[in-house]
């Protein structure tokens, strides 16, 4: 095992979906996929651009955990949302968050 790897974890979220409010959602909404630092993620945007892929979410900052993304579709009808983020929300986590 290499000490010097990352911790990682793994996060599932399963919520209900009022139909009147979200009609014909079915299945899955987005995947994270976060990476190490800010650099990767615009390397990844500009694929994206450059390769004309549709966005559902452009650049930008998530307030609840400050998560710089952007979330591009699939041709499976989900979001990927490629990112990074200043801190580790498991660091957060196990110092008795926020």
């Amino acid at each position: 095992m290499n000490n010097l790897a990352p911790p990682r974890h793994t996060l599932t979220a399963v919520c209900g979906v009022d139909v009147a409010l979200a009609p014909g959602m079915v299945g899955m909404h987005n995947l994270m996929l976060e990476v190490k630092a800010i650099e990767n993620v615009g390397a990844a945007l500009d694929l994206v651009n450059e390769r004309e892929m549709p966005l559902a979410m452009s650049f930008g900052r998530d307030t609840n955990d400050a998560m710089t993304s952007f979330y591009v579709c699939t041709p499976s009808g989900f979001a990927i949302e490629y990112g990074t983020r200043r801190y580790s929300s498991w660091k957060l986590l196990s110092e008795g968050g926020f």
